[in-house]
Protein backbone atom coordinates (compact mmCIF):
# COMPACT_ATOMS: atom_id res chain seq x y z
CA UNK A 1 0.00 0.00 0.00
CA UNK A 2 2.82 2.60 0.80
CA UNK A 3 4.37 1.88 -2.45
CA UNK A 4 1.17 2.75 -4.05
CA UNK A 5 0.89 5.39 -2.13
CA UNK A 6 4.37 6.55 -3.21
CA UNK A 7 3.85 5.95 -6.44
CA UNK A 8 0.50 7.73 -6.52
CA UNK A 9 2.31 10.93 -5.09
CA UNK A 10 4.82 10.62 -8.09
CA UNK A 11 2.27 10.35 -10.46
CA UNK A 12 0.88 13.67 -8.34
CA UNK A 13 4.32 15.33 -8.59
CA UNK A 14 5.00 14.67 -12.45
CA UNK A 15 1.29 15.47 -13.31
CA UNK A 16 1.77 18.91 -11.11
CA UNK A 17 5.09 19.41 -12.93
CA UNK A 18 3.36 18.69 -16.24
CA UNK A 19 0.46 21.02 -15.62
CA UNK A 20 2.69 23.76 -14.94
CA UNK A 21 4.84 23.36 -18.12
CA UNK A 22 1.44 23.19 -20.39
CA UNK A 23 0.09 26.18 -18.21
CA UNK A 24 3.73 27.32 -18.61
CA UNK A 25 3.68 26.56 -22.38
CA UNK A 26 0.45 28.18 -22.68
CA UNK A 27 1.18 31.34 -21.21
CA UNK A 28 3.85 31.48 -23.54
CA UNK A 29 1.73 30.79 -26.66
CA UNK A 30 -0.52 33.45 -25.77
CA UNK A 31 2.10 36.10 -24.87
CA UNK A 32 3.25 35.08 -28.35
CA UNK A 33 -0.16 35.53 -29.46
CA UNK A 34 -0.72 38.42 -28.40
CA UNK A 35 2.48 39.99 -29.57
CA UNK A 36 1.97 38.41 -33.25
CA UNK A 37 -1.45 40.24 -33.05
CA UNK A 38 -0.06 43.58 -31.68
CA UNK A 39 2.24 43.43 -34.07
CA UNK A 40 -0.88 42.35 -36.98
CA UNK A 41 -2.67 45.33 -35.27
CA UNK A 42 0.11 47.93 -35.59
CA UNK A 43 0.95 46.39 -39.54
CA UNK A 44 -2.54 47.15 -40.44
CA UNK A 45 -2.75 50.30 -38.91
CA UNK A 46 0.05 51.59 -40.88
CA UNK A 47 -1.05 49.69 -43.99
CA UNK A 48 -4.42 51.78 -43.27
CA UNK A 49 -2.32 54.85 -42.99
CA UNK A 50 -0.41 54.44 -46.28
CA UNK A 51 -3.64 53.59 -48.03
CA UNK A 52 -5.27 57.20 -46.53
CA UNK A 53 -2.37 58.73 -47.63
CA UNK A 54 -2.59 57.31 -51.17
CA UNK A 55 -5.65 58.13 -51.28
CA UNK A 56 -5.15 62.11 -50.37
CA UNK A 57 -2.34 61.60 -53.40
CA UNK A 58 -5.03 60.41 -55.68
CA UNK A 59 -7.39 62.99 -55.08
CA UNK A 60 -4.65 65.35 -55.47
CA UNK A 61 -3.74 63.77 -58.95
CA UNK A 62 -7.01 63.23 -60.00
CA UNK A 63 -7.21 67.28 -61.73
CA UNK A 64 -4.02 66.22 -63.42
CA UNK A 65 -5.95 63.34 -65.55
CA UNK A 66 -8.53 66.11 -66.41
CA UNK A 67 -5.55 68.03 -67.75
CA UNK A 68 -3.76 65.25 -68.82
CA UNK A 69 -7.37 64.16 -70.80
CA UNK A 70 -7.03 67.86 -72.35
CA UNK A 71 -3.43 67.35 -73.46
CA UNK A 72 -4.22 64.14 -75.23
CA UNK A 73 -7.19 65.99 -77.16
CA UNK A 74 -4.73 68.92 -77.90
CA UNK A 75 -2.36 66.76 -79.22
CA UNK A 76 -4.79 65.09 -81.58
CA UNK A 77 -5.99 68.41 -82.56
CA UNK A 78 -2.66 69.53 -83.36
CA UNK A 79 -2.37 66.27 -85.11
CA UNK A 80 -5.46 66.79 -87.43
CA UNK A 81 -4.13 70.69 -88.10
CA UNK A 82 -0.55 69.19 -89.16
CA UNK A 83 -2.39 67.00 -91.68
CA UNK A 84 -4.58 69.70 -92.60
CA UNK A 85 -1.43 72.22 -92.97
CA UNK A 86 0.42 69.33 -94.61
CA UNK A 87 -2.89 69.17 -97.37
CA UNK A 88 -2.79 72.51 -97.80
CA UNK A 89 1.00 72.98 -98.71
CA UNK A 90 0.41 70.52 -101.21
CA UNK A 91 -2.75 71.67 -102.64
CA UNK A 92 -0.83 75.59 -102.27
CA UNK A 93 2.40 73.28 -104.43
CA UNK A 94 -0.03 72.37 -106.81
CA UNK A 95 -1.55 75.67 -107.33
CA UNK A 96 1.53 77.21 -107.29
CA UNK A 97 2.04 75.21 -110.39
CA UNK A 98 -1.13 75.90 -112.41
CA UNK A 99 0.07 79.37 -111.81
CA UNK A 100 3.07 78.94 -113.42
CA UNK A 101 1.95 77.08 -115.87
CA UNK A 102 -1.15 79.61 -116.46
CA UNK A 103 1.33 82.69 -116.10
CA UNK A 104 3.83 80.65 -118.66
CA UNK A 105 0.11 80.41 -121.22
CA UNK A 106 -0.48 84.19 -120.41
CA UNK A 107 2.69 85.12 -121.52
CA UNK A 108 2.74 82.85 -124.82
CA UNK A 109 -0.59 84.31 -125.48
CA UNK A 110 0.52 87.87 -124.79
CA UNK A 111 3.04 87.41 -127.40
CA UNK A 112 0.65 85.90 -129.94
CA UNK A 113 -1.60 89.08 -129.23
CA UNK A 114 1.37 91.06 -129.75
CA UNK A 115 2.23 89.62 -132.83
CA UNK A 116 -1.15 89.79 -133.99
CA UNK A 117 -2.01 93.68 -132.87
CA UNK A 118 1.86 94.67 -134.55
CA UNK A 119 0.28 92.52 -138.09
CA UNK A 120 -2.92 93.85 -137.62
CA UNK A 121 -1.37 97.59 -137.33
CA UNK A 122 0.75 96.93 -140.01
CA UNK A 123 -2.06 95.61 -142.45
CA UNK A 124 -4.08 98.67 -140.96
CA UNK A 125 -1.70 100.63 -142.40
CA UNK A 126 -1.36 98.66 -145.48
CA UNK A 127 -4.95 98.82 -146.10
CA UNK A 128 -5.34 102.70 -145.48
CA UNK A 129 -2.85 103.24 -148.00
CA UNK A 130 -4.60 101.32 -150.29
CA UNK A 131 -7.77 103.03 -149.51
CA UNK A 132 -6.05 106.81 -149.92
CA UNK A 133 -4.71 105.09 -153.55
CA UNK A 134 -8.26 103.89 -154.24
CA UNK A 135 -9.69 107.64 -153.27
CA UNK A 136 -6.92 109.32 -155.27
CA UNK A 137 -7.14 107.42 -158.42
CA UNK A 138 -11.05 106.96 -157.60
CA UNK A 139 -11.22 111.01 -157.47
CA UNK A 140 -8.77 111.36 -160.61
CA UNK A 141 -10.76 109.72 -162.45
Amino acid sequence: LRSREVEIDQLRENLDRLTHEKASQIQSLEMAAADRESNAMKQLAEREQELAQAQDKLSELEPLRGKQLELERLRTEHEMVRRELGDAVGRASSLDAKLAEATARTHKLEKVLIRFATHSRASLSSLRAQSESVRSFVGKE
